[in-house]
């Protein structure tokens, strides 16, 4: 007897291989050529799920009987299996199942759903959708789950894209959620996609959510080609049956000007390629690009790339007169009103971004350390924070030199407030080494202290504190020495902030955890770039 499926909808057959294969995913390929009541032929190569079980996820597009017949090698007892399947009309009232999976109108100008409905393409990011958020578990009172709770919220602002990432090997320690890291070759690590990848993919289809997924970011191209061609196959097998759009790799050419920028531009469209190839569905791909200026066109004339996927430019990083920050286009010459009457709900009464304009500030710079108090050393450090400085109109006031001396250190900032210092800048003497007096004489201030201590590399052992004078809020900052020395560092991710009297929370700090690592590219372009973003 066959089996029915609704129309769009995902239906997964198993199959069991009478060979037990050293490698199940690479020393053997099965497919399934599925034919349709108007003849469209559909292929889907079937994944490995553990054991000698492999599945095969397929979505029928056509009402009506399809047939499917098994193409395997011999010793599998799989060559020629056929079996039939009813597609029978979607009865729920998701977009996504009432009118198909998205294509490019043929004026090349907009999206559409697979009958011709124009798609208004509304989304928003969740880059750790695989792994960041735990399915059963939750720290806030009114969600069960942090994953549901955030698709969840997502679904009740009204977007209909959720853009995804695998970040499979941009940072090693994710290569084991998908590899079996004991074996030689490639191998799925199947419990994880069962126990955790396969719900969470589930969950975002039946929300009606469109999946923009990435398999990994930039850099994961050095892992090599034919190792993220894999990753393709795989996650195409097991989820290309459902609603998604592949959208390659994030920040696709990376930041890196030369070799290695050219190097993951042509690695990626070897690997856009070969999903081409692989998806049976001819689901629309793209690649997450840069805040490139201007927008590249490296993958313009490729026969895989659909349409643009550019972003805007990340938060809190300064911007002058011409700059782009944003941009949105209508495509069609006419829209519903009721689309962009939503447009404007979804966004809510705030502002989407802000933009604050700098301050005009003056500083106190107190540069600690028995060295360059004695003239032991040369300070290089005030040089390179009162170029820092310049760049934002803030002309330094003074400069003191109090040694080791923790309660001079204190007194000398306290002054530098007294004569009406916006900013007082301490400089050295931020490690936790005994000798180091520069956090406790912050301390002894009595500024409010936000943080000792940053994820950000160069830059960990920041202090950054806000001291009330009045009406005053005067911000206190104790930098560490990679300032004198690394291009760009923690102090150049607050320092615009500070600037424009915005003021720092701790978990704003904490939230560098991702992102706070510079890579220290041999020609920086921050702040477009990755670096606390």
């Amino acid at each position: 007897m066959g089996m029915k499926a609704e129309q769009w909808r995902q239906i997964i057959l198993s199959f069991e291989s009478k060979k037990t294969y050293n490698n199940p995913f690479l020393d053997v390929s099965i497919w399934s050529v599925f034919t349709g009541p108007s003849g469209r032929r559909i292929r889907r190569e079937a994944y490995w799920d553990g054991g000698n079980t492999y599945r095969i996820a397929f979505a029928p597009t056509e009402i009506g009987m399809w047939s499917y017949r098994l193409e395997a090698p011999e010793e599998t007892g799989l060559s020629g299996v056929q079996g039939t399947i009813e597609c029978i009309p979607y009865e729920g009232d998701l977009a996504i199942y009432q009118h198909g999976f998205l294509k490019v109108h043929p004026s090349g100008r907009y999206l559409t759903y697979a009958d011709g409905t124009p798609f208004f393409w509304l989304g928003d990011t969740h880059w750790a959708f695989a792994f960041g958020e735990r399915w059963d578990e939750s720290n806030h009172p009114q969600m069960t789950s942090m994953f549901r709770g955030m698709a969840d919220r997502r679904k009740e602002q009204g977007y209909n894209v959720y853009q995804t990432n695998l970040r499979s090997d941009s940072w090693k320690e994710h290569k084991s959620r998908y590899w079996k890291t004991d074996a030689a070759d490639d191998v799925p690590d199947v419990a994880f996609y069962q126990n955790e990848l396969d719900r969470r993919m589930q969950y975002l289809a039946d929300l009606g959510f469109i999946n923009a997924l990435g398999f990994a970011w930039s850099g994961s191209i050095e892992q090599g080609v034919e190792h993220q061609k894999h990753l393709a196959r795989y996650i195409i097998a097991r989820y290309g049956a459902l609603p998604v759009v592949w959208t390659l790799a994030g920040e696709v050419a990376g930041y890196f000007p030369g070799k290695p920028r050219e190097t993951a531009i042509k690695g990626w469209r070897e690997v856009a390629k070969y999903v081409e190839k692989m998806d049976g569905y001819g689901t629309l791909q793209t690649a997450h690009y840069t805040n490139e200026r201007p927008f590249a066109d490296y993958y313009y004339d490729e026969s895989w790339f659909d349409f643009v996927l550019n972003q805007a430019g990340h938060g809190d990083f300064p911007i002058r007169k011409g700059d782009k920050i944003a941009g949105t286009r209508i495509i069609p010459l006419v829209i519903e009103k009721k689309k962009m009457d939503r447009a404007e709900e979804v966004a809510g009464e705030e502002p989407i971004f802000s933009i604050l304009p700098f301050k005009n500030k003056k500083a106190g710079i107190v540069t600690t350390g028995s060295e360059v108090k004695n003239g032991l050393i040369k300070d290089t450090f005030t040089p390179v924070l009162k170029d820092k400085l310049e760049e934002y109109a803030c002309p330094v006031m003074g400069q003191t030199t109090p040694g080791d001396d923790r309660k001079q250190i204190t007194a000398d900032i306290l002054n530098f407030i007294k004569e009406g210092a916006d900013l007082v800048i301490c400089s050295g003497g931020m490690s936790v080494d005994p000798d180091d007096r520069t956090p406790g004489a912050i301390k002894d201030t009595g500024a409010d202290i936000v943080t000792y201590g940053a994820p950000v590399l160069p830059g960990a052992m920041l202090l950054l504190a806000y001291y009330k004078d009045g009406e005053r809020t005067v911000p206190i900052l104790g930098l560490p020495g990679c300032v004198m020395y690394a291009k760009r560092t923690v102090f150049d991710l607050i320092l615009p902030r500070v600037m424009a009297d915005d003021p720092i929370r701790a978990e704003e700090i904490a939230a560098y955890g991702e992102g706070g690592l510079c890579l220290n590219c041999a020609s920086c372009t921050f702040p477009n770039c990755g670096f606390g973003k």
